[in-house]
């Protein structure tokens, strides 16, 4: 029978050779008619891109100049001397004593207005009656914009642009404010002053560009409500845009880039949107036809570019693309009959060179994956074996456990048919079919139910506190990994048998890992990192604190398990124990 032979069946080498060959032939037909009649296009993309970075970078200025601001009037909110000023008695203190405080605040206001040449002034008023001014005194009112902050109770307000006159020097500016209630920090609902910043238009505009418009090309800020809020040409700051149609594509689009009509001229617009702001790029299509011509003169050299690029693309395809490939799938095949010395030569960080890095990863974890998992497994089995030394009958331990425990209760003992309970619990947890993970939950109860056991027997000479955060109840983890830091607390590091006996178990959730700390005022340090660097087989101990840390590193990794921490009060001991938070019930797969 005749063979045939199909592409996809072709070597490699046969592949790249004819791909590449066709791919260097045919830019030098094919590009230069394509160019002719797309390059309107391409100017028209490159001209909307370049605007469009150009906004955002203004976007970036600007929202920065916002949050700045806005985060000056959070500064004032919680800072004691702006409370103090704001909530002072003046008949408390003397004026001297008002001075000081208001020269205080004075002085962080002047770093802003020395900094910041878009920073006009401010005005802080509190409910005292003491008002601080810093940079231009405003004559006119603001009582419209005052009133509308109020309504607020507390949110920010930026007003639209409108003039101040100022007396000293006598002038007329235009800004943009800030206006924000000051609640009181202790009662959010308890309003104690108020704050108005206010940004010179003219100077916020310049501030926010990344360089000058070109006469094609506007740029300005658009509010909500059609209003424009800065721009070039300052007869149009504060009034309405003047085409409702364009207004309402900028708020609807989901386009960034759109084209538009506007007084029989054709613009490129681009708008990204900050806050309740949006910043709009105006290009005139003129502009665009008149840069096409120099874009036609380097046709030439472009081709030309290609063909000598092409050539260079084949030389490099071959050597730096075919050539690793072939060198991964023969190590591969030296992987598949069982050599996990299999390595592949990394000669690029590119994601050829990438590749080859994960498959020498991917090669290293499986060979210790294969040795770990059974020793894994081994030391899991060994903490169960130590938990069933016991040779009662489970079930019959429980029924036998409930049944005393409902016998102390209607014999009204109460407080033995709770230790009875806790002790059932414990044994639940210790007999619990081989299961080697659990829910934080239920460890949780588990050493709680330990420690009351203790308590019981210990009396006043022990108490402890449990501390769990909300929400993490669910994350799994491997059973009898706190009872034994607790119970090496109690049996050695405690000096002697007082009150003073404190066991502390804070359980929080941090990023993707989750964190038991486990504190007591004991002996301190000396005794924990003797029994933690144990490895003789007769300290009990000091084996149940590694089987705990290797287990765990077993599972997820040498960056899990237990950690020795410096006690804040050079007292007792911190142990810390840390895993990754999963709710995943086959975690243990």
């Amino acid at each position: 029978m005749k063979k045939k032979w199909k592409v996809q069946d072709w070597s490699m080498k046969w592949k790249a050779a004819i791909i590449l060959l066709i791919l260097g032939l045919l830019p030098i037909a094919s590009i230069s008619a394509l160019f002719f009649y797309q390059s309107n296009n391409i100017l028209q993309q490159q001209v909307i891109d370049t605007s469009y970075r150009n906004l955002n970078v203004a976007s970036s200025n600007f929202e920065k100049i916002i949050q700045d601001i806005e985060d000056m009037s959070e500064y004032i909110i919680y800072s004691d001397e702006f409370y103090e000023f704001m909530t002072l008695s003046p008949g408390d203190v003397t004026q001297g004593e008002i001075n000081g405080l208001d020269n205080s605040l004075q002085a962080f206001f002047t770093f802003h207005l020395s900094n910041k040449s878009y920073f006009n002034s401010v005005k802080i008023e509190g409910r005292n009656g003491l008002v601080i001014n810093k940079g231009d005194i405003v004559l006119n009112s603001e009582e419209k914009w005052a009133n509308e902050s109020k309504k607020r109770q507390g949110s920010v307000l930026w007003t639209d642009p409108y003039h101040i006159e100022s007396d000293y020097p006598v002038k007329q500016t235009e800004v943009i404010s800030l206006f924000r209630v000051i609640n009181n920090k202790h009662n959010a609902i308890e309003p104690i002053g108020e704050v108005r910043i206010r940004l010179k238009e003219e100077e916020l505009f310049h501030q926010m560009m990344y360089e000058d418009p070109h006469a094609d090309h506007e740029v300005f800020i658009l509010r909500e409500n059609g209003l424009i809020l800065s721009h070039e040409d300052k007869d149009m700051v504060g009034e309405p845009f003047p085409d409702d149609t364009f207004v309402s594509i900028i708020q609807q689009s989901s386009d960034p880039a759109f084209q538009y009509i506007l007084n029989d001229e054709t613009y490129y617009i681009a708008a990204d949107k900050v806050d309740d702001f949006y910043l709009v790029s105006m290009v005139k299509e003129r502009f665009i036809l008149n840069e096409l011509s120099e874009i036609r003169k380097t046709t030439q050299n472009i081709i030309i570019a290609t063909v000598i690029l092409s050539l260079i693309a084949i030389v490099g395809f071959i050597f730096t693309i075919l050539k690793p490939i072939i060198e991964l799938t023969r190590e591969t095949k030296r992987v598949e009959s069982g050599d996990f010395s299999a390595r592949v030569k990394v000669r690029s960080q590119d994601e050829i060179g990438l590749l080859g890095a994960r498959f020498n990863k991917m090669v290293t974890q499986v060979q210790h994956l294969i040795e770990t998992k059974y020793k894994l497994e081994i030391q899991n089995k060994e903490s169960e074996l130590r938990a069933l030394q016991s040779h009662v009958n489970p079930h019959f331990l429980y029924n036998m456990l409930d049944m005393i425990r409902w016998s102390a209760r209607l014999e009204n003992a109460p407080e033995t048919g709770k230790s009875i309970e806790d002790l059932s619990r414990i044994f639940r947890t210790s007999l619990s079919s081989g299961k080697i993970w659990v829910n934080l939950e239920e460890e949780i109860k588990n050493v709680k139910s330990y420690l009351e056991l203790q308590k019981r027997r210990l009396g006043v000479a022990l108490s402890f506190y449990i501390v769990t955060e909300v929400g993490i109840e669910k994350a799994r983890v491997m059973k009898l990994i706190l009872q034994p830091l607790v119970e090496n607390s109690i049996k050695h590091g405690f000096i002697r048998r007082s009150s003073e006996n404190r066991i502390y178990i804070r359980v929080y959730r941090s990023e993707a890992n989750i964190i038991i700390d486990v504190f007591d005022n004991g002996k301190g340090m000396k005794y924990w990192r003797k029994t933690f660097s144990s490895t003789s087989a007769n300290q009990q101990s000091g084996f149940a604190l590694n089987n705990i840390n290797d287990r765990i590193a077993h599972a997820f990794g040498k960056q899990y398990g237990l950690s020795l921490m410096d006690h804040p009060k050079k007292q007792g001991t911190w142990i810390r124990l840390q895993f990754p938070y999963t709710e995943d019930e086959n975690v243990s797969e």
